[in-house]
């Protein structure tokens, strides 16, 4: 709920008073204290404040923040509109896992593309909170969401370059979206499903390019029965019915691979959605040139065939 707080504030402008109003103040929001710095003279300090959707720098009482740089902490802030300066009308440090949104990245360096991210989280918010709930326990633990963030989505075919499982992994969201909206079937099952189609890979690999390789995870399991196990660990912790847990299981772990493997086809429409964007979205990835490449042959595979093209 947003607070009404409103406040306003003398200035002066050659020698004149006048008054301008503050904007309303933002409801308490997650953020990681990345650096504190005492402003001289002023009893106050600048914090800079990280999260998915924003970094903002803010002016604070200085008393306390110097225990909570790489603290995730609730605040609340007033926008200054005028000077585009935020304070800090209260803060608090959250303890546990539990309390800090899955969206809080701890370290702004794993953000290999920090729009693609905030996309990600943007279109999360917009499903139904028991399904937010999952997406936020399977990303709980930092190592996982470090691998999700900088990892490629293979160890040389698709999207192998670093940040390219997340790369991978919006676009399925996206395209899911903008094929299933048309449709009757549930958009929101689909998008998660999307989300966390490949969620594994970031126990399955370790590094990219020339020195990646498979972890003792990725050897022993593979992403798919990695990932099914983080999806099954999040729903204990959630309070998603079991029809939808059976559902969005379903949707991550469906496969056209041969019956006598063991995995079900796609018997539900999003599953179907969800596995056809998944392909699309790997095999169109190879075709993308190189940047700065011209010409008829362009070095790249697919299908272990070299793929021409016009320009």
């Amino acid at each position: 709920m947003k607070s009404v707080f409103e406040d306003l504030v003398k200035v002066s402008r050659g020698g004149s008073i006048g008054y301008k109003c503050k904007s309303i103040a933002s409801a308490p929001a997650a953020y990681r204290a990345i650096e504190v710095q005492p402003l001289a003279g002023q009893g106050k300090v600048m914090v800079t404040l990280f999260s998915a959707t924003r970094t903002v720098n803010a002016i604070s009482p200085a008393s306390n923040w110097g225990d909570l740089v790489g603290s995730v902490v609730s605040v609340q802030l007033l926008d200054e509109s005028a000077h585009r300066m935020s304070l800090v009308l209260n803060h608090e440090k959250l303890i546990g896992a539990a309390d800090a949104p899955w969206l809080e990245v701890p370290d702004p360096s794993w953000l290999v593309n920090e729009s693609e991210w905030r996309s990600m989280v943007g279109m999360v918010r917009e499903l139904r909170p028991p399904l937010q709930r999952v997406i936020n326990s399977v990303l709980r633990k930092d190592d996982d969401l470090e691998g999700f963030l900088t990892l490629g989505a293979s160890l040389g075919d698709h999207h192998a370059e670093r940040g390219g499982l997340l790369r991978h992994t919006l676009e399925c969201m996206q395209v899911v979206k903008a094929q299933g909206a048309p449709r009757r079937l549930d958009l929101d099952l689909a998008i998660s499903a999307a989300a966390l189609h490949d969620i594994g890979k970031c126990r399955e690999y370790t590094g990219v390019g020339p020195g990646s390789r498979l972890t003792e995870s990725g050897q022993l399991l593979g992403h798919m029965l990695a990932g099914y196990r983080m999806v099954c660990e999040a729903l204990k912790l959630g309070d998603l019915d079991e029809r939808e847990s059976l559902a969005l299981l379903h949707c991550i772990s469906a496969s056209e691979a041969p019956s006598w493997v063991g995995l079900r086809s796609p018997r539900m429409s999003e599953a179907v959605l969800v596995n056809g964007c998944d392909r699309l979205s790997g095999r169109l990835e190879p075709l993308r040139p190189p940047s700065g490449s011209v010409g008829w042959y362009q070095p790249r595979a697919y299908r272990k065939q070299p793929v021409l093209s016009l320009g």
